[in-house]
Protein backbone atom coordinates (compact mmCIF):
# COMPACT_ATOMS: atom_id res chain seq x y z
CA UNK A 1 0.00 0.00 0.00
CA UNK A 2 1.25 3.58 -0.92
CA UNK A 3 2.71 5.98 1.52
CA UNK A 4 3.48 3.24 3.94
CA UNK A 5 7.32 1.99 5.53
CA UNK A 6 6.88 -0.90 4.42
CA UNK A 7 5.78 -4.05 6.51
CA UNK A 8 5.99 -5.02 10.69
CA UNK A 9 4.72 -8.28 11.76
CA UNK A 10 3.52 -8.20 16.15
CA UNK A 11 4.84 -11.58 16.99
CA UNK A 12 3.35 -13.76 20.44
CA UNK A 13 4.78 -16.93 20.89
CA UNK A 14 3.13 -17.35 24.41
CA UNK A 15 -0.51 -17.75 25.66
CA UNK A 16 -0.06 -14.79 26.99
CA UNK A 17 0.37 -10.80 27.05
CA UNK A 18 -2.42 -10.36 24.25
CA UNK A 19 -3.29 -7.26 26.19
CA UNK A 20 -0.57 -5.05 25.23
CA UNK A 21 -1.59 -5.94 21.13
CA UNK A 22 -4.17 -3.92 20.32
CA UNK A 23 -2.05 -0.56 21.40
CA UNK A 24 0.75 -1.56 18.78
CA UNK A 25 -1.53 -2.15 16.17
CA UNK A 26 -3.49 1.33 16.57
CA UNK A 27 0.09 2.95 16.73
CA UNK A 28 0.91 1.35 13.41
CA UNK A 29 -1.35 1.44 11.15
CA UNK A 30 -0.72 4.53 9.48
CA UNK A 31 2.90 3.41 8.71
CA UNK A 32 2.97 -0.12 8.39
CA UNK A 33 1.32 -3.23 7.05
CA UNK A 34 0.57 -5.05 9.87
CA UNK A 35 0.84 -9.00 10.37
CA UNK A 36 0.03 -10.81 13.28
CA UNK A 37 1.70 -13.79 14.41
CA UNK A 38 0.13 -15.47 17.04
CA UNK A 39 -0.08 -18.64 19.28
CA UNK A 40 -2.89 -20.73 18.33
CA UNK A 41 -4.15 -20.39 22.01
CA UNK A 42 -4.43 -16.65 21.53
CA UNK A 43 -7.11 -16.85 18.33
CA UNK A 44 -10.32 -15.62 20.19
CA UNK A 45 -8.64 -12.82 22.10
CA UNK A 46 -6.81 -11.51 19.02
CA UNK A 47 -8.75 -12.68 15.58
CA UNK A 48 -11.72 -9.27 16.21
CA UNK A 49 -8.53 -6.69 15.63
CA UNK A 50 -9.18 -4.87 12.66
CA UNK A 51 -6.51 -3.17 10.80
CA UNK A 52 -4.73 -6.31 10.34
CA UNK A 53 -3.02 -7.43 7.07
CA UNK A 54 -2.64 -10.98 7.72
CA UNK A 55 -3.65 -13.22 10.76
CA UNK A 56 -1.36 -16.36 11.19
CA UNK A 57 -2.14 -19.00 14.26
CA UNK A 58 0.78 -21.34 14.96
CA UNK A 59 0.40 -24.84 16.68
CA UNK A 60 3.00 -27.55 17.05
CA UNK A 61 6.46 -28.18 17.74
CA UNK A 62 7.50 -26.05 14.72
CA UNK A 63 6.17 -22.83 15.12
CA UNK A 64 9.42 -21.29 15.07
CA UNK A 65 9.81 -22.59 11.56
CA UNK A 66 6.29 -21.75 10.90
CA UNK A 67 6.68 -17.83 12.13
CA UNK A 68 10.08 -17.94 9.96
CA UNK A 69 8.41 -19.12 6.38
CA UNK A 70 5.98 -16.46 7.14
CA UNK A 71 8.46 -13.47 7.06
CA UNK A 72 9.87 -14.79 4.12
CA UNK A 73 6.83 -14.87 1.96
CA UNK A 74 5.57 -11.57 3.17
CA UNK A 75 9.04 -9.77 2.86
CA UNK A 76 8.73 -8.46 6.36
CA UNK A 77 11.47 -6.29 7.55
CA UNK A 78 10.39 -5.68 10.96
CA UNK A 79 9.27 -7.85 13.87
CA UNK A 80 8.32 -6.54 17.34
CA UNK A 81 8.09 -9.28 19.52
CA UNK A 82 5.40 -8.93 21.87
CA UNK A 83 7.43 -11.29 24.68
CA UNK A 84 11.17 -10.49 23.92
CA UNK A 85 12.64 -12.77 26.39
CA UNK A 86 12.50 -16.84 26.99
CA UNK A 87 14.13 -19.86 25.25
CA UNK A 88 11.69 -19.63 22.23
CA UNK A 89 12.44 -15.79 21.73
CA UNK A 90 16.51 -16.82 22.01
CA UNK A 91 15.86 -19.62 19.15
CA UNK A 92 13.91 -17.70 17.07
CA UNK A 93 15.86 -14.41 16.44
CA UNK A 94 19.34 -16.77 15.43
CA UNK A 95 17.11 -18.98 13.40
CA UNK A 96 16.36 -15.66 11.14
CA UNK A 97 20.28 -14.27 11.64
CA UNK A 98 20.76 -14.19 7.70
CA UNK A 99 17.74 -13.18 7.37
CA UNK A 100 17.14 -8.72 6.44
CA UNK A 101 14.85 -8.46 9.60
CA UNK A 102 15.26 -5.91 12.62
CA UNK A 103 13.98 -7.15 15.73
CA UNK A 104 12.21 -5.03 18.77
CA UNK A 105 10.64 -6.45 21.54
CA UNK A 106 8.17 -5.51 24.40
CA UNK A 107 9.94 -5.98 27.59
CA UNK A 108 7.53 -7.23 30.73
CA UNK A 109 10.20 -7.37 33.63
CA UNK A 110 13.49 -5.29 33.14
CA UNK A 111 14.78 -7.39 35.83
CA UNK A 112 16.39 -9.54 32.89
CA UNK A 113 18.21 -6.24 31.76
CA UNK A 114 20.11 -6.35 35.04
CA UNK A 115 21.46 -10.12 35.13
CA UNK A 116 23.48 -12.28 32.66
CA UNK A 117 21.50 -14.67 30.93
CA UNK A 118 19.56 -16.09 28.23
CA UNK A 119 18.55 -12.05 27.41
CA UNK A 120 21.79 -10.93 27.08
CA UNK A 121 21.83 -13.42 23.79
CA UNK A 122 18.82 -12.35 22.65
CA UNK A 123 19.74 -8.67 23.57
CA UNK A 124 22.67 -9.14 20.48
CA UNK A 125 19.73 -9.49 18.21
CA UNK A 126 17.54 -6.74 19.28
CA UNK A 127 17.40 -3.01 17.53
CA UNK A 128 15.41 -1.62 20.99
CA UNK A 129 12.93 -2.38 23.62
CA UNK A 130 9.79 -1.27 24.59
CA UNK A 131 8.82 -1.06 28.43
CA UNK A 132 5.58 -0.38 29.79
CA UNK A 133 6.04 2.83 32.25
CA UNK A 134 7.81 5.55 32.52
CA UNK A 135 8.89 4.76 36.36
CA UNK A 136 10.18 1.50 35.10
CA UNK A 137 12.06 2.96 32.39
CA UNK A 138 14.06 4.97 35.01
CA UNK A 139 15.12 1.69 36.16
CA UNK A 140 16.76 0.76 33.32
CA UNK A 141 21.06 1.15 34.18
CA UNK A 142 23.01 3.66 32.14
CA UNK A 143 24.92 0.63 31.15
CA UNK A 144 22.29 -0.94 29.12
CA UNK A 145 23.33 0.36 25.47
CA UNK A 146 20.26 -0.73 23.74
CA UNK A 147 17.89 1.87 22.70
CA UNK A 148 14.69 1.39 25.41
CA UNK A 149 11.38 3.69 25.27
CA UNK A 150 8.43 3.59 27.59
CA UNK A 151 4.84 2.69 26.21
CA UNK A 152 1.36 1.98 27.89
CA UNK A 153 -0.62 -0.26 25.95
CA UNK A 154 -4.19 1.18 26.81
CA UNK A 155 -6.29 0.61 24.12
CA UNK A 156 -8.70 -2.16 23.81
CA UNK A 157 -11.12 -3.23 21.30
CA UNK A 158 -14.41 -2.77 22.97
CA UNK A 159 -17.08 -4.94 21.32
CA UNK A 160 -19.97 -6.94 22.40
CA UNK A 161 -19.88 -6.01 25.96
CA UNK A 162 -22.31 -7.64 28.05
CA UNK A 163 -24.46 -6.69 29.67
CA UNK A 164 -23.78 -5.54 33.57
CA UNK A 165 -26.71 -4.26 35.88
CA UNK A 166 -25.44 -1.97 38.31
CA UNK A 167 -27.77 0.05 40.87
CA UNK A 168 -27.29 3.63 41.02
CA UNK A 169 -26.86 3.77 45.05
CA UNK A 170 -23.61 1.01 44.62
CA UNK A 171 -20.62 1.63 44.55
CA UNK A 172 -18.33 -0.57 42.83
CA UNK A 173 -14.26 -0.94 43.43
CA UNK A 174 -13.15 -3.75 41.10
CA UNK A 175 -10.31 -5.56 41.63
CA UNK A 176 -8.96 -7.34 38.70
CA UNK A 177 -6.83 -10.81 39.18
CA UNK A 178 -7.99 -13.21 41.27
CA UNK A 179 -6.94 -14.34 44.85
CA UNK A 180 -3.43 -14.15 44.75
CA UNK A 181 -1.50 -13.52 47.55
CA UNK A 182 2.00 -13.05 45.51
CA UNK A 183 0.04 -10.92 43.11
CA UNK A 184 -1.81 -8.86 45.78
CA UNK A 185 -1.92 -7.65 49.04
CA UNK A 186 -5.59 -8.54 50.18
CA UNK A 187 -3.80 -8.59 53.68
CA UNK A 188 -3.81 -4.83 53.09
CA UNK A 189 -7.47 -4.49 52.26
CA UNK A 190 -7.99 -7.09 55.35
CA UNK A 191 -6.25 -5.24 57.74
CA UNK A 192 -8.00 -1.56 56.96
CA UNK A 193 -11.10 -3.23 57.31
CA UNK A 194 -10.10 -4.01 60.84
CA UNK A 195 -9.80 0.02 61.28
CA UNK A 196 -13.15 0.90 59.28
CA UNK A 197 -15.29 -1.13 57.83
CA UNK A 198 -16.50 -0.13 54.48
CA UNK A 199 -19.54 1.87 53.90
CA UNK A 200 -22.59 -0.02 53.44
CA UNK A 201 -23.56 0.63 49.69
CA UNK A 202 -19.47 0.29 48.58
CA UNK A 203 -19.20 -3.71 46.89
CA UNK A 204 -15.67 -5.64 45.55
CA UNK A 205 -16.02 -7.32 42.57
CA UNK A 206 -13.10 -9.78 42.40
CA UNK A 207 -12.68 -9.75 38.61
CA UNK A 208 -11.02 -13.22 37.94
CA UNK A 209 -11.21 -16.96 37.97
CA UNK A 210 -11.49 -17.91 41.98
CA UNK A 211 -11.28 -21.76 42.45
CA UNK A 212 -12.73 -22.99 45.33
CA UNK A 213 -9.74 -25.18 46.49
CA UNK A 214 -7.37 -22.62 46.04
CA UNK A 215 -5.39 -21.81 49.55
CA UNK A 216 -5.64 -18.46 49.16
CA UNK A 217 -9.17 -18.04 48.23
CA UNK A 218 -10.38 -20.14 51.35
CA UNK A 219 -8.01 -17.94 53.79
CA UNK A 220 -9.24 -14.51 52.28
CA UNK A 221 -13.15 -16.22 52.55
CA UNK A 222 -12.37 -16.81 56.23
CA UNK A 223 -11.42 -13.27 57.05
CA UNK A 224 -14.15 -11.86 55.17
CA UNK A 225 -16.39 -13.82 56.85
CA UNK A 226 -15.04 -12.99 60.47
CA UNK A 227 -15.50 -9.60 59.62
CA UNK A 228 -19.24 -9.97 58.48
CA UNK A 229 -18.32 -8.66 54.47
CA UNK A 230 -18.09 -12.42 52.74
CA UNK A 231 -22.11 -10.92 50.90
CA UNK A 232 -20.33 -7.77 49.89
CA UNK A 233 -17.74 -8.79 47.29
CA UNK A 234 -18.38 -11.03 43.93
CA UNK A 235 -16.48 -13.98 43.09
CA UNK A 236 -16.69 -15.72 39.98
CA UNK A 237 -15.59 -19.71 39.73
CA UNK A 238 -15.35 -19.88 35.99
CA UNK A 239 -13.22 -18.30 33.36
CA UNK A 240 -14.53 -14.56 32.64
CA UNK A 241 -14.96 -14.23 28.87
CA UNK A 242 -13.38 -10.85 28.01
CA UNK A 243 -16.82 -9.13 27.09
CA UNK A 244 -18.21 -9.38 30.64
CA UNK A 245 -14.80 -8.63 31.96
CA UNK A 246 -14.58 -5.70 30.20
CA UNK A 247 -18.26 -4.81 30.98
CA UNK A 248 -17.12 -5.00 34.84
CA UNK A 249 -14.17 -2.83 34.55
CA UNK A 250 -16.22 0.05 32.31
CA UNK A 251 -18.89 -0.20 35.32
CA UNK A 252 -16.66 0.04 38.08
CA UNK A 253 -16.11 3.20 40.07
CA UNK A 254 -13.41 2.81 41.19
CA UNK A 255 -9.81 0.06 40.75
CA UNK A 256 -7.83 -1.29 43.16
CA UNK A 257 -4.53 -2.77 42.12
CA UNK A 258 -3.87 -3.78 45.64
CA UNK A 259 0.24 -3.85 44.82
CA UNK A 260 2.45 -5.16 47.66
CA UNK A 261 4.93 -2.49 47.87
CA UNK A 262 7.25 -4.70 50.15
CA UNK A 263 8.19 -7.15 47.33
CA UNK A 264 12.15 -7.06 46.66
CA UNK A 265 12.84 -10.04 44.19
CA UNK A 266 12.43 -10.85 40.66
CA UNK A 267 8.69 -11.56 40.19
CA UNK A 268 5.79 -9.65 40.91
CA UNK A 269 8.14 -6.68 41.65
CA UNK A 270 5.85 -3.90 40.40
CA UNK A 271 7.74 -1.05 42.10
CA UNK A 272 10.98 -1.39 40.18
CA UNK A 273 10.81 -4.11 36.92
CA UNK A 274 7.51 -4.57 36.04
CA UNK A 275 3.84 -3.13 35.93
CA UNK A 276 0.32 -4.13 36.90
CA UNK A 277 -2.03 -4.59 33.65
CA UNK A 278 -4.09 -3.02 36.09
CA UNK A 279 -2.56 -0.17 35.31
CA UNK A 280 -4.22 0.00 31.76
CA UNK A 281 -6.94 -0.93 32.22
CA UNK A 282 -7.37 2.07 34.34
CA UNK A 283 -5.85 4.43 31.88
CA UNK A 284 -8.01 2.41 29.05
CA UNK A 285 -11.23 2.66 30.28
CA UNK A 286 -10.71 6.33 32.04
CA UNK A 287 -11.44 4.53 35.90
CA UNK A 288 -9.06 5.99 38.32
CA UNK A 289 -7.37 3.56 40.45
CA UNK A 290 -6.75 3.70 44.38
CA UNK A 291 -3.30 3.05 45.14
CA UNK A 292 -0.97 3.30 48.22
CA UNK A 293 0.95 6.46 48.21
CA UNK A 294 4.38 5.11 47.18
CA UNK A 295 3.04 5.70 43.78
CA UNK A 296 2.61 9.58 44.49
CA UNK A 297 6.23 9.91 43.43
CA UNK A 298 5.63 8.46 39.75
CA UNK A 299 3.63 10.07 36.79
CA UNK A 300 0.74 9.94 35.56
CA UNK A 301 -0.12 8.18 38.61
CA UNK A 302 0.21 11.21 40.60
CA UNK A 303 -2.27 12.88 38.52
CA UNK A 304 -4.59 10.38 37.57
CA UNK A 305 -4.80 8.36 40.88
CA UNK A 306 -6.13 8.01 44.33
CA UNK A 307 -4.06 7.23 47.38
CA UNK A 308 -4.12 5.88 50.49
CA UNK A 309 -1.67 5.46 53.94
CA UNK A 310 -1.43 1.57 55.22
CA UNK A 311 -4.11 0.19 57.00
CA UNK A 312 -6.52 2.98 56.02
CA UNK A 313 -7.57 2.06 52.58
CA UNK A 314 -10.99 1.25 53.94
CA UNK A 315 -11.27 5.14 55.56
CA UNK A 316 -10.19 6.27 51.62
CA UNK A 317 -12.96 4.31 50.36
CA UNK A 318 -15.67 5.26 52.06
CA UNK A 319 -15.04 8.85 51.60
CA UNK A 320 -14.56 8.60 47.03
CA UNK A 321 -17.59 6.80 48.10
CA UNK A 322 -19.47 9.38 49.82
CA UNK A 323 -17.68 12.43 47.09
CA UNK A 324 -18.62 11.09 43.89
CA UNK A 325 -17.79 14.43 42.29
CA UNK A 326 -14.18 13.59 43.49
CA UNK A 327 -14.09 10.38 40.68
CA UNK A 328 -15.40 12.85 37.96
CA UNK A 329 -12.36 15.50 38.42
CA UNK A 330 -10.22 12.72 38.34
CA UNK A 331 -11.58 11.12 35.34
CA UNK A 332 -11.08 14.26 33.39
CA UNK A 333 -7.20 14.52 34.62
CA UNK A 334 -6.80 10.72 32.80
CA UNK A 335 -8.37 12.20 29.84
CA UNK A 336 -6.32 15.19 29.63
CA UNK A 337 -3.38 13.92 31.12
CA UNK A 338 -0.37 14.17 27.88
CA UNK A 339 1.42 11.40 28.75
CA UNK A 340 -1.81 8.84 28.61
CA UNK A 341 -2.67 10.95 25.32
CA UNK A 342 -3.02 8.58 21.86
CA UNK A 343 -0.66 11.19 19.70
CA UNK A 344 2.05 11.39 22.87
CA UNK A 345 1.94 7.52 23.01
CA UNK A 346 1.80 7.11 19.20
CA UNK A 347 5.03 9.06 18.12
CA UNK A 348 7.42 7.90 21.35
CA UNK A 349 6.46 4.23 19.90
CA UNK A 350 7.34 4.69 16.43
CA UNK A 351 9.98 7.23 17.06
CA UNK A 352 11.55 3.52 18.00
CA UNK A 353 10.86 1.96 14.57
CA UNK A 354 12.90 4.85 12.64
Amino acid sequence: MSGKRGSIAIIEFSDSHHECIYSQILFLKEQYNIYLICNEKLRNFVCHFDNVEGFFFLSGDDMLSQAKSILADKRIGKVILNTASGREVLKFVYMCLFMNVRFYGVQHNIYRFLHVGLQSFINFRMSGYFVLADYIHSNIPSSFRIPAVPFYPSCFKLEGLSSVSKPDDEFWVVIPGGVNFKRRNFFELIEGFMNELPAPNVKFVILGRVARENKDFMAFKTELKNLGLYDRFVFFEKYIPNELFYSYINQADLILPLINTNVTGRHFNYTTYQVSGTFNLSWGFKRPMLLEDYYKKHEPFASCSFFYTKHHIAKALNRLAAERSLLDEKRRCIEECELLSFDFQQERFLSMLR
